[in-house]
């Protein structure tokens, strides 16, 4: 299976991405004047579409780990999650509280039990970290551009990007290291 995507299928997303950048590039020349709000819902609408083209265009097959969790949550979902545990090879038989098979057994519960649901829940996770770096960085430095700029970043980062489609815990534990930076960031500020 393809583990990167090919040149044409980055060449496939280049249009829009280079339109995105020209607007930025745009907002940024307007400077303080420019919607905040506008600039971020596209950098976030980006990263979301972006990692939803790769993960539909990825195969993504599940091994090692991330195929345990998928297991779990389906088994979590069938009433008895320690029926098969003989077949997980990487999470350990005594182990049977696996928070991110536990996370998916919810989704699944709520929208369906199937891989596609987990793909998405993961592209949304990683939109929304999107914009929560934004907010980290337009925190730290007062500036919306430098939120809009780590925002872009981590919209286009290679890893966060091919990976979005894969079900594991990772993405969600970026999203709560930047949630409690945000926290921490706004406790610190007396805000």
């Amino acid at each position: 299976f393809r583990q990167f995507p090919s040149p044409f299928d980055v060449l496939m997303l280049a249009p829009l991405f280079l339109v995105l950048l020209g607007f930025l590039v745009y907002l940024f020349l307007r400077g303080e004047r420019s919607p905040d709000w506008l600039a971020v819902a596209l950098v976030v609408g980006f990263a979301f579409a972006l990692r939803l083209a790769l993960s539909l265009v990825l195969s993504t097959d599940l091994a090692s780990d991330t195929l345990d969790t998928h297991l779990f949550a389906l088994d979590i979902l069938a009433g008895d999650p320690t029926r098969n545990t003989a077949r997980y090879t990487y999470i350990p038989a005594a182990t049977y509280l696996n928070m991110m098979g536990v996370t998916l057994a919810g989704i699944y519960a709520l929208f369906g039990a199937a891989l596609r649901t987990a793909k998405f829940f993961m592209v949304v996770v990683a939109a929304l970290t999107c914009g929560m770096v934004y907010q980290v960085g337009k925190d730290v430095s007062g500036d919306h551009r430098v939120g809009l700029v780590s925002a872009l970043l981590f919209a286009v980062w290679p890893s966060s990007v091919c990976y979005s489609g894969i079900p594991t815990a990772e993405h969600i534990g970026i999203l709560l290291i930047v949630l409690f930076s945000l926290v921490w960031l706004r406790i610190g500020r007396g805000g």
